[in-house]
């Protein structure tokens, strides 16, 4: 360099405030000293610094290291010059800021630079620092290179970045914005404000942006960028203002008032709704459109899958959201999701951060593929059940706050009772259609019923009437009508009918029903059940009565005759068994007021059976009558004649004196019977054989006495017949037991046996049943019938074991068959003695657990209606015990005289049996005809089952069928058979073509 050029150098550099400096990079010394600066620092020229290590000497500790990093940076090419601020030592101890400026030059052979003090720019600087550490609000200072300078304790601890941590505005690009687009968004945006400012000569205006922290919280800024001043060259201030919360109150009143707009529009479409397949798809489209949200769907339960299926989606991803399976079992992932969830259990589930909640896992690819930051999911309720739920999906996360919740919560229960609203519009609409249905049907059954319909006022006058109730009462509807209803009933009736509609019009009742009397316009009773109903209006008050009138004329008459039937024999009109006891019991009574003696006499027409056989019945009824006739002609106003059945009759004889008046009296009777009698113009000669018991001899009360003159007279058949033999207790009583003793021993000898008869229905073909029958295989007599045997173990305490034998049997047999695939019912005999013994019910209820595979109602106990007469209560009180095991119960025999209407209605038997006899003759008898028609009337109006034993011909079960009786049983079906035999027998049988031909 020449002279001149290093003057003009040292001139610039003097003005500069510069002083220049040169180190050998061989030897470590130093050629020339910044003697200027060492100088100003109050060193004399001597004392200034002649190699490196003297100038590290004066250097701040603190600033050592950082000049050495910044000299070998460039030594080792990393920088291309030399440059750092220090503080050096001044000769006064004070320390000043001194900035260094160098490079290698002459083949790296020396270190050449220049020194300038910046004492007063640093002094700036602090202050300025000071300045900006005080405000509240985050700052940052970055070079014209793009370092970043400086960070204010605003800033750390608001983003939560250290100046370490973010050293150059690449870096901070990079941590501020990880998502790469909004990066690219916000340097557009940052390049178009630049552009704007340069544009129009204005001052930078501030840019909003979010920035992620570094606890990973979104916060929203405004950042204004400033160039500072000429002290500060280089520099520029950045203001971020933090408008987070601002943002946040502005976005939720934003969505807050889209939620509100959305409620407001939804609960407008409901006005005009009609259903919910045009109000759901409205609801998502206005959640999306005016409540802020990217996406709604409405989905139901589908029962047969369990899943929750779409039925309405709008928004961002809506067709294909609709193909992804969303459950609402809760044992699969797709089924613990928050709709499942909300379905389940009834609550409303947010989702605040969608794509890290676990519960959303299954869908977190959707959702970053659809920006769905948040979510609600809300059950949609109907009649108060879950019936669909509503998920609606925010683009910002969190943001479903407390109110925005409720809103949406509000507008679940607006779409909830709009459902119920459709609901009930759809009933009233069903209702007010079915009521129109109703009153069509009404008006056209008022007038062509078959039953009498009236509307009576409160004031009992007629309001309307039907051609049915003006033809039972005999009257033109016009005439009627102008009657008040009290005028036509029978004067007995009427104060009971005021009460009952007395007790409807003060609230107490509602309706009632009654039988009473009407008086026709011809003076003749019409017996009506009458059933009354008061309609009231909305203040609780009756405005008119609407009155049902039945004719039950003909089945009270009906009833009358069948009253007079149960107490007495059909044929002759004798006393019947039922009215027996009832003479017997006043007899027995009369007796011991009055110390005389009674005679029961059992007497059996011998010879009676050929008449039969060869005649035909016919002619033995006429027999019978004719019979009947004598014994009247003969007997005394006092003395009892009972027809039992068949050729058996028994004679009450009171106030004898004894043995030999009754054998007066009784032969009196065996002459008058063995006189011929002419029958279908044929002479018949028969006789008779009496046993007798006298009461009070030996003898306690009436059942004794029945049963000790029914074993004298089969004494007497056996003693040649046409006799009288009188009850010996020494020796009759013994000669029984003996015959009892021998029953008992052929049941220990496995003699008996049950053989069983089949009960079907005969229009089907149906079989409904067995009935178990008991045998005896006797070893010398051969098979032996129950009537030849069982007269003997009646009453006797054998008679309760051999039940309970017929019932295990029977039971153990419905096992066996149930094992053979045969699901069929057995109904067995019950005698009286066992259905009212003690342990009855505890013996049946013990054999129902020994097999448990059958059901109770395959057994059916039998009754006489006799067994319940001795203590109704505790008959009826058995018999519901064991109808509560499953047992049901038929009455046998029905029609013999066993028992009254009363019974009959109070005991709990489903079923009525109608006795054979009347059904063998009724094709022959107009008596057992009419009898059998009762029977069946009775059995429909009490509403039990009716079958007809003694079905011996086509021709029976064709009159049973043709009067309504479809179920029957007899020798027509199929006789008594071995267990055996049934299952072939029920795979084989066809009813007849005639009765098919009925169906």
């Amino acid at each position: 360099m020449h002279q001149r050029d290093s003057d003009q150098l040292e001139l610039a550099l003097e003005a500069a405030g510069m002083d220049l400096w040169e180190n050998d990079l061989i030897t470590g010394s130093v050629i020339r000293k910044a003697g200027k600066i060492f100088s100003e620092l109050g060193y004399a020229e001597d004392e200034a610094a002649s190699s490196v290590e003297d100038i590290f000497r004066i250097i701040h500790p603190e600033d050592v290291q950082r000049v050495k990093t910044a000299i070998e940076a460039h030594f080792s090419g990393v920088t291309s010059r030399y440059r750092c601020e220090f503080r050096v030592r001044a000769k006064s101890g004070q320390w000043f800021w001194y900035a260094n400026y160098g490079r290698i030059v002459d083949r790296e052979r020396r270190f050449i630079g220049v020194t300038f003090n910046i004492d007063e720019r640093k002094r700036s600087e602090e202050r300025f620092r000071s300045i900006i550490e005080s405000v509240p609000v985050p700052l940052a200072i970055n070079d014209e290179r793009g370092n970043i300078t400086y960070l204010n304790d605003a800033f750390v601890r608001t983003i939560g970045y250290g100046p370490e941590e973010i050293p150059d505005l690449e870096k901070w690009w990079s941590i501020a914005y990880p998502d790469p687009q909004y990066r690219k968004e916000i340097a557009q945006a940052w390049k178009d404000a630049l552009e704007r400012a340069n544009r129009s000569g204005h001052p930078f205006l501030p840019i909003q942006s979010r920035i992620c922290c570094k606890d990973g919280n979104i916060r929203t800024f405004l950042i204004s960028p400033a160039t500072l001043g000429e002290d500060f060259s280089g520099l520029h201030l950045v203001v971020l203002y933090d408008i987070t919360e601002r943002k946040a109150a502005e976005d939720r009143i934003r969505r807050i008032s889209k939620l509100y707009r959305a409620l407001s529009e939804v609960n407008q479409a409901i006005i005009r709704m009609e259903n919910e397949e045009t109000l759901f798809p409205l609801v998502c489209r206005m959640a999306v459109d005016f409540g802020g949200m990217v996406l709604a769907s409405i989905r139901k339960l589908n029962p047969d899958t369990d899943l929750l299926e779409p039925v309405a989606s709008y928004g961002s991803g809506a067709d294909y959201v609709a193909n992804i399976t969303i459950s609402a079992r809760k044992e699969i992932p797709e089924g613990r999701g928050p709709a499942g969830t909300a379905y389940r259990e009834g609550n409303n589930i947010i989702i605040t951060r969608y794509t890290q909640n676990d519960m959303t896992k299954p869908w977190h690819e959707l959702a970053m593929r659809f920006g769905w930051g948040s979510s609600g999911t809300f059950p949609v309720l109907r009649d108060g059940k879950p019936f669909a739920i509503l998920s609606v999906y925010h683009r910002e996360e969190e943001a479903f706050d407390r109110e925005a919740i409720d809103l949406l919560d509000e507008m679940t229960r607006d779409v909830s009772f709009a459902l119920d609203s459709f609901d009930r519009e759809r009933e009233r609409l069903k209702a007010r259609s079915a009521l129109s249905e109703s009153e069509r049907h009404f008006r056209a059954y008022f007038e062509r019923a078959m039953v009498g319909m009236a509307a009576t006022s409160r004031e009992s006058d007629w309001i309307e009437v039907n051609d049915a109730l003006c033809k039972m009462l005999g009257y033109p509807r016009e005439e009627l009508i102008r009657t008040n209803w009290i005028d036509i009933i029978h004067p007995e009736d009427v104060e009971e009918s005021m009460r009952f509609s007395a007790r409807i019009l003060s609230g107490e009742i509602d309706e009632y029903e009654q039988n009473k009397r009407y008086v026709r316009k011809d003076g003749s009773l019409l017996h009506a059940h009458i059933a009354s109903r008061g309609v009231r209006n909305e203040a609780g008050e009756v405005d008119y009565f609407v009155v049902i009138v039945e004719d039950i004329t003909e089945v009270r008459n009906q009833q009358k005759q069948l009253e007079f039937l149960v107490h007495h024999d059909p044929l002759t009109g004798l006393p019947n068994r039922v009215l027996l006891n009832d003479r017997l019991e006043m007899a027995l009574s009369q007796a011991d007021r009055s110390g005389g003696k009674i005679a029961v006499c059992f007497m059996d027409l011998d010879g009676f059976k050929p008449v039969n056989d060869t005649l035909g019945h016919a002619a033995g009824d006429a027999l019978l009558v004719e019979v009947v006739k004598r014994l009247a002609a003969i007997s005394r106003s006092t003395d009892t004649v009972v027809r039992l059945g068949g050729d058996e009759f028994i004679l009450v004889l009171t106030n004898i004196a004894g043995k030999e008046e009754c054998r007066a009296m009784l032969e009196r009777v065996m002459e008058a019977i063995c006189r011929p009698f002419e029958v279908a113009g044929k002479e018949i000669r028969i006789s008779s054989s009496i046993g007798v018991s006298v009461y009070p001899d030996q003898v306690s009360d009436g059942t004794a006495l029945l049963r000790n003159a029914d074993q004298a007279m089969y004494i007497a058949k056996q003693q040649g017949r046409n006799r009288i033999h009188f009850f010996d207790f020494a020796r009759d009583h013994l000669a029984g037991h003996g015959e009892l003793s021998r029953i008992e021993i052929a049941l220990q000898n496995r003699e008996l046996h049950l053989h069983y008869q089949p009960k079907i229905n005969m229009r089907t073909g149906e079989v409904i049943g067995m009935e178990a029958l008991i045998r005896w295989q006797h070893p010398e007599k051969g098979l032996l019938m129950p009537g030849q045997f069982m007269p003997h173990v009646e009453n006797s305490e054998f008679e309760i074991g051999l039940s309970e034998w017929v019932i295990r049997q029977a039971m153990s047999q419905l096992d066996a068959w149930r094992s053979q695939g045969l699901d069929l019912a057995v109904s067995v005999n019950l005698p009286a003695r066992h259905l009212q013994s003690e342990g009855f019910v505890d013996f049946l209820a013990s054999l129902m657990k020994q097999y448990p595979g059958l059901r109770g109602n395959l057994l059916k106990l039998e009754i006489l209606e006799t067994a319940a007469i001795g203590d109704m209560g505790s008959a009826i009180e058995k018999i519901e015990e064991c109808i509560g095991l499953g047992i049901r119960f038929s009455i046998d025999d029905f029609g013999t005289g066993y028992a009254s209407l009363s019974y009959l209605r109070r005991l709990p038997a489903d079923t009525i049996k109608i006795d054979q006899s009347f059904v063998q003759g009724m094709l022959e008898d107009e008596n057992d005809l009419s009898i059998v028609k009762g029977v069946i009337g009775l059995a429909d109006a009490f509403r039990k089952q009716v079958v007809a034993e003694g079905v011996e011909t086509v021709a029976h079960g064709e009159k049973l069928l043709a009067m309504g009786c479809e179920f029957g049983q007899g020798y027509g079906i199929a006789r008594p058979m071995h267990a055996e035999q049934v299952a072939a027998w029920v795979g084989e049988f066809r009813v007849p073509p005639e009765w098919a031909a009925l169906t």
